[in-house]
């Protein structure tokens, strides 16, 4: 691997005031038992924010509560720099879901699963820019059009910097990028799943980054980390059955098919995944869950790799289609 220094991921510019780093970090628990967890995750924190990463993602982490709870430590004085990405509704949508009025505030509540209660959670992250997520019930009385609108109402709530939607389908990308109100629109993006985010459409082509892409590792399986546990340990080796190897390839049949991004071996796959859900115009940020630290600066080392070359992306791309001949690195 080339360079040892230490990699900066530089922030991104995005539309309005709120600005998103390439990367965004779901806080987790690195294997200990959560209250021994806490002091190094939140070092973990301010490592990153050290490589340049300003962006925290508690959408996708596995116990929000727990995470908030490492953000306040790891950063317990203001930092404006820094944006946390929390799960909340629009009130019209929770009073229609509850058949009943709202409460006072849902943002930064995090999903009903957090060990800690909604409002301590909301209030560790007090102080924090907030992106609010919200996902579109679609059993829901309420259009998707009503929905966006009512979302975008959180904006004038104390703390919350800007709204963003969480697609299920190409067609609620499209509404979402092409709204008036320029939300952010967040879907699952990766080099195993690339529907969502990945065709380029003319009504995305606006020169302003409006897209997460989330599970860009797609589950573990292009940094290894679904084979291991999130401190890196392995998985119950040698207590639990063998997977069947049926399951094992139809699992894992597509991570084999791009061996042809590591060949050279100048890069890991989980550098590949990250630099390729990047080179996108349109998406903004990549969330990641937080690595282990002797995994962190390897998956931040993007930058620093080969990029992806014109080749690779139309393998990747049109996979139907030989790859043409690409020229040799250098001069290797």
């Amino acid at each position: 691997m080339p360079g040892s220094a230490s990699p900066t991921v530089e922030r991104a510019a995005r539309a309005g005031d709120v600005r998103l780093s390439p990367i965004a970090v779901a806080p987790r628990s690195l294997g200990a038992t959560v209250p021994q967890a806490i002091a190094p995750v939140a070092a973990q924190l301010r490592r990153c924010r050290e490589l340049g990463v300003t962006t925290f993602d508690l959408v996708d982490a596995p116990d929000p509560g727990f995470a908030a709870v490492c953000l306040r430590r790891a950063f317990p004085r203001p930092d404006p720099d820094l944006v946390v990405l929390v799960a909340g509704q629009p009130a019209r949508s929770l009073a229609i879901s509850r058949a009943g009025p709202p409460p006072v505030s849902s943002v930064g509540a995090g999903p009903a699963g957090s060990r800690r209660p909604p409002e301590e959670t909301a209030s560790l992250l007090s102080g924090f820019r907030r992106v609010v997520e919200a996902r579109h019930d679609p059993r829901s009385p309420l259009g998707f059009p009503s929905f966006v609108s009512d979302l975008l109402g959180l904006r004038d709530e104390p703390g919350v910097a800007d709204v963003c939607v969480r697609c299920a389908t190409l067609a609620e990308v499209d509404q979402v990028v092409s709204h008036p109100g320029a939300p952010l629109a967040s879907a699952s993006f990766s080099l195993l799943e690339p529907e969502l985010l990945g065709p380029r459409r003319a009504s995305w082509d606006s020169g302003i980054a409006r897209c997460i892409a989330r599970d860009v590792l797609a589950g573990g399986r292009l940094d290894g980390s679904a084979w291991s546990g999130p401190g890196g340990e392995s998985k119950g080796l040698g207590r639990a059955p063998p997977t069947p190897v049926r399951d094992l390839s139809a699992g894992y049949a597509g991570v084999l098919r791009l061996g042809f991004l590591t060949a050279r071996r100048d890069r890991t796959l989980a550098q590949a995944a990250v630099a390729y859900v990047l080179t996108k115009p349109w998406v903004s940020t990549a969330c990641l869950p937080l690595p282990p630290p002797r995994r962190l600066e390897e998956i931040l080392r993007f930058r620093e790799v080969p990029p992806l070359s014109p080749q690779e992306l139309g393998q990747l791309e049109h996979p139907e289609k030989p790859p043409e001949p690409e020229a040799r690195r250098g001069g290797s």
